[in-house]
């Protein structure tokens, strides 16, 4: 009889996880960019702050659709999860559509909705920006590696983690 694999046994890389990202990040900026791209020839050049905060609140929106869709539809698994051969996986049970929101809710909020807060609020420069952008993922992809289940913050509010599938 095969003996079940317990969450430990499947802790993934963390460049496996960094792969899954960087796949779903670009299927993202190119529905995003097609639509800004829209945006932009029928707004003009020069969009209002308006259009500004309304162009990132679209990012957020398809970001938390797309995110939300593919893990649900998918059996816990993006695009670029599958491509990299994992999974989200509820620590107690069946992942639930709730789990699914609230774990990408609190990465993209509180990843890119800080930042984009700040840079607005604080008038952060564009090296700034990026340079806090740096240090908040540094930090998440740190409690990713020093946790045994390679469980980032979202997991750990959400009551998930990324396994091997």
């Amino acid at each position: 009889m095969a003996k079940k694999k317990k969450l430990d046994d499947l802790k993934p890389r963390i460049t496996q996880r960094i792969a899954a990202r960087i796949v779903d990040q670009i299927l993202v900026q190119l529905a995003v960019g097609a639509i800004f791209f829209l945006l932009n020839w029928i707004i003009g050049e020069d969009p209002s702050d308006l259009v500004v905060y309304a162009s990132f609140g679209l990012y957020l929106l398809m970001s938390l659709t797309y995110y939300i869709y593919f893990t649900y539809k998918f059996d816990g698994a993006t695009i670029g999860k599958k491509m990299a051969k994992l999974k989200v996986v509820s620590q107690q049970g069946k992942l639930s559509l709730k789990q699914i929101i609230i774990r990408y809710v609190s990465l993209d909020f509180m990843l890119d909705g800080l930042i984009f807060l700040l840079t607005t609020v604080v008038l952060l420069s564009t090296k700034q920006e990026r340079s806090l952008e740096a240090l908040l993922y540094i930090v998440t992809t740190l409690v990713i590696l020093f946790d045994k289940r390679g469980r980032g913050y979202h997991d750990f509010i959400a009551g998930t983690v990324v396994v091997k599938s």
